[in-house]
């Protein structure tokens, strides 16, 4: 009761420096906002209230210089009077500018230097242009005022410049502001972590007094556990394992033959889809010659009604030839006759003459075209014969297409038969395939099982051993977990695939099908966890024969693993052996 009193003692103290500490931290802080907060008035006054002053006092000056001008050229002296009172505003702004608070004092000065100089020009002014105005001239008179131009000039650029050395001023405030915040800061974290290193320290003094004691008795009964817990769990993963392979390889040959007999019914399949188009073109194609062989009868039928005609042309023509024949002999008449007549049938006579060679052309015309309708009667001939034999060729054509047409549909009922049989076989396949699957998965998760109690196994006894605070170091604490992967040998680049039968964040056993060279170096890729492995790189340290017939083991030590890389294998080898 009094241990346990003091404990809770204890504890409660070192909670009340945390948060003593903690209160101290947010005193710190709130003193440097509010030391912020007090001068970013004074900052922004002095930003906005400088801004205003430079632009006014340009502007002023400018306009005293603008009066003194128009007195000179209007000769108005009381002009002038304008451009003093211009002055004084000039003068009661560099005084506000001057009184400023946060200004530099060498810039304070120069800002009343400034005045000083605006104020004696304005008295010169003043007077060289009063005498002007009034009419006064002359060298020495010309000689002022060129001295008072440049003075002018002068000033001007002084007083432009004057917003650039209140920027200036400015960003040095803001600098200062911003290096005592920093310098605040550092004292602030200093002290934060003065604090949560002593109270660490208490706390620490206080479990290792109090706590890992009390703790190391514990962990001796659950260590022994541990071990007889993690020995029977690993045979029995084992023989999971195997079976859960030997599913794994009857559900791969199943689902390969599985993928033969779909590749089989896709075939048949494409070619039942072929025949059936075979049979729809082979109909069309039936008819298509059905209507070339209507098409053929009509062209002969054509043919004979064109030869026909032709008789009743070369008719007509004949008739053309008399009638020519007759013309001629009646022109060859009426030349006679005008010949006769004299001097008073000479027009007949031409009338005649080309009546004549009329005749003459159309019986030339008419010749010419019974000779080609004769030739183009012969060749309508020769084509109905052909006609006739390609008909009769269509003929028995359109016949052997209605044998071809009954061997198509018998051959695609054939195909449709021999597709519906092949897809009742895969459907028993994939019957078989699914409830083999099935055990595929019942033994892998027979063998996670156990697995996931290797790993607790494993897990417990590392908590176990760290509670004991035995001397090993955390990362000599090796793993018993069975992981695939393969391993890539620097050298000659092969691959090699392996099992490993323990791990840790210095090196692995692994179980490999043939021996390798010892130093060989290389890179081992897991890929059978769930949890993603980063590569690791090591060489071959020893080899031996395996516990299993034609295997061997192989001790592996990693090498290139900085500390943040062995911690974070050591959360995956956690994470690993819980979810293996």
């Amino acid at each position: 009761m009094g241990s346990s009193f003091r404990l809770s003692l204890w504890i409660w103290l070192s909670i009340g420096i945390l948060i003593t500490g903690y209160l101290i931290s947010l005193g710190v802080s709130y003193h440097m906002a509010f030391s912020i907060q007090k001068q970013l008035p004074d900052i922004s006054d002095f930003a906005v209230t400088s801004t205003e002053l430079c632009q006014r006092i340009p502007e002023y000056f400018e306009e005293q210089n603008r009066y003194y001008g128009k007195a000179v050229i209007m000769g108005e002296p009381e002009l002038l009077d304008k451009a003093r009172s211009k002055s004084a505003e000039v003068a009661n702004c560099l005084d506000s500018l001057a009184a400023l608070r946060g200004l530099a004092p060498e810039l304070r000065e120069k800002i009343r230097r400034l005045r000083s100089e605006i104020r004696r020009y304005a008295e010169q002014a003043d007077q060289i242009h009063r005498k002007t105005s009034t009419g006064e001239t002359g060298a020495e008179m010309v000689e002022q005022i060129t001295r008072l131009s440049n003075r002018k000039k002068v000033l001007a650029e002084m007083l432009n410049a004057m917003p650039g050395d209140i920027r200036k001023n400015l960003s040095a405030n803001v600098s200062d502001m911003i290096s005592g915040v920093r310098q605040k800061n550092t004292v602030n974290i200093s002290v934060s972590a003065a604090i949560v290193c002593l109270v660490l320290l208490i706390i620490y003094g206080i479990i290792r007094k109090y706590i890992i004691g009390t703790l190391f008795r514990i962990t001796e009964y659950l260590y022994e556990s541990s071990q007889k817990v993690a020995h029977i769990s690993s045979g029995i993963s084992s023989g999971s394992q195997q079976l859960a392979e030997g599913a794994t390889a009857q559900a791969a040959a199943i689902t390969q033959a599985i993928a033969s007999l779909e590749q089989i019914a896709s075939m048949t399949r494409q070619n039942a889809g072929d025949t059936r188009k075979a049979r729809e073109a082979r109909h069309q194609g039936g008819e298509h010659l059905q209507n070339l062989s209507r098409a053929m009868k009509k062209t002969g039928s054509a043919m004979s009604d064109i030869e026909s005609q032709g008789a009743e042309i070369r008719r007509i023509i004949e008739t053309i030839n008399e009638i020519a024949f007759q013309t001629n002999l009646l022109a060859l008449n009426a030349a006679v006759e005008a010949a006769r007549a004299g001097t008073s049938g000479a027009g007949f006579a031409v009338v005649a003459d080309e009546v004549r060679n009329l005749a003459t052309r159309s019986a030339g015309a008419a010749s010419e075209i019974r000779n080609l309708i004769e030739k183009t009667v012969r060749e309508i001939r020769t084509g109905a014969h052909l006609l006739q034999e390609t008909e009769a060729a269509l003929s028995e054509t359109v016949v052997q297409n209605e044998a071809v047409r009954h061997l198509i549909d018998s051959i695609a009922n054939s195909s449709q038969d021999q597709a519906e049989g092949i897809e009742e076989v895969n459907r028993t396949m994939s019957e078989i395939d699914r409830i083999v699957q099935q055990n595929a998965t019942n033994a892998e998760l027979f063998s996670s099982a156990f697995i996931r109690l290797n790993g607790q196994s494993e897990r417990m006894s590392y908590f176990i051993r760290k509670l004991k605070g035995l001397s090993e170091k955390r990362e000599q604490i090796r793993v018993r977990i069975a992981l695939k992967g393969d391993f890539c040998d620097e050298k000659t680049g092969r691959k090699m695939p392996f099992i490993t039968r323990d791990i840790s964040a210095k090196g692995a056993c692994i179980i490999i099908p043939a021996p390798l060279e010892e130093g060989a170096r290389g890179t081992l890729r897991i890929t059978s966890a769930s949890a993603r492995f980063p590569d690791l790189r090591g060489h071959v340290l020893r080899i031996s024969e395996g516990a299993a017939a034609g295997t061997c083991e192989a001790g592996i030590r990693f090498t290139e693993l900085s500390a943040g890389l062995k911690e974070q294998l050591l959360d995956i080898l956690s994470t690993a052996s819980e979810a293996a």
